[in-house]
Parts: C-alpha cells; sequence; structure tokens
C-alpha cells in the first residue's frame, strides 16, 4: 500500500520541459494524498501509456506486451465504480 502521507507535491513542470504522462498526473497538483485521485491518475497514466504506444508503433507491437499493458489497464478500471463514466469509457477503447 503507498503511504501517501510521505508524497511530495508536485508542481506543474514548465510546458516545454514536460514528459508526455504529465497531462494524466496533473489533477494530483495540490491533492497528492487523496488515494482515489491517485488510483484515476495511474489508470490515465497506464491507458495514456498504451495510446501512446498504439499510435507510435501501430501494428509493430509484441502482441503479449500489447495484453499485458491491456490487462493492467482492465485492472486498474475493476477499481472504480462499474457505473463510473471515466470507466466506461476507457472499458470502450479496450474493446476496439
Amino acid at each position: 500500500m503507498a503511504r501517501y502521507d510521505r508524497i511530495a507535491r508536485i508542481d506543474p513542470p514548465a510546458r516545454d520541459d514536460a514528459y508526455t504522462g504529465w497531462l494524466a498526473l496533473r489533477d494530483l497538483a495540490e491533492r497528492e494524498r487523496d488515494g482515489e485521485l491517485g488510483r484515476r491518475a495511474r489508470l490515465r497514466f497506464l491507458a495514456a501509456r498504451l495510446i501512446h504506444r498504439l499510435a507510435r508503433k501501430g501494428d509493430d507491437i509484441d502482441a503479449t506486451s500489447l495484453q499485458q499493458q491491456s490487462d493492467a489497464v482492465r485492472e486498474e478500471l475493476g477499481q472504480l465504480p462499474s457505473r463510473d463514466r471515466e470507466r466506461q469509457l476507457l472499458a470502450e477503447l479496450l474493446k476496439h
């Protein structure tokens, strides 16, 4: 279990210095200790990483690796309520 009492504040980086996953984490600013928000940030990061990889490599992706990444997103989706809008949208994305 993560120790949210030890997580340092995350300041937004300068736009030119930001890494591609920053958008998945930006909601945590000022609320780093919020466990629910942390789970959502983790889910967004995993989904964004999968989408980025598909966009960059297309069909040239190892099927086993792709399945592992998809399974990680599905596992995180399982932590959200079944009627959660974000869960529904990402589940729909994983069907394709």
